[in-house]
């Protein structure tokens, strides 16, 4: 429901105030929530949390598709598209598998580890970009 409500009003943000430092904000914000849950035993305290930061997540997704098509080759966009869909469904993979894990070992480790993991791709969008320079050639 959060993502066909607001998933424009999503992408307007991420338009108006950079994608990519949005981005980092919705990381930040996961980190935040992810970090707290361990620590809330009420049932309807986590599903109150649990939608908003549902809202934070989706409204991340239009800002990271434009930042992926943004960074891609001209001529390049689909595949860009399908190599970070491929990558992100492995990552996903891992994760729950890790996640899964830690969760054996202690809840609060299992989300404490997806608070660091979304501080750490928060701290790689605010880090200065390298950009190899171009030939003409490649730039046509």
């Amino acid at each position: 429901m959060p993502a066909t409500l607001l998933s424009g009003y999503a992408g307007s943000l991420g338009d108006r105030f950079g994608a990519r430092r949005f981005i980092v904000l919705v990381l930040f914000c996961t980190a935040f929530f992810a970090a707290l849950y361990p620590f809330i035993a009420s049932v309807p305290w986590l599903i109150g949390l649990g939608l908003i930061e549902v809202i934070f997540t989706i409204s991340g997704v239009p800002s990271t598709m434009a930042e992926v098509s943004r960074n891609a080759e001209p001529g390049q966009y689909a595949r860009t598209q399908a190599v970070f869909q491929t990558v992100q469904t492995g990552i996903q993979i891992v994760g729950a598998l890790a996640g899964g894990a830690l969760f054996t070992i202690s809840p609060v480790y299992a989300f404490l580890s997806i608070a660091v993991v979304c501080v750490l791709g928060a701290l790689t969008g605010v880090a200065p970009r390298v950009v190899a320079p171009r030939t003409a050639r490649e730039s046509s």
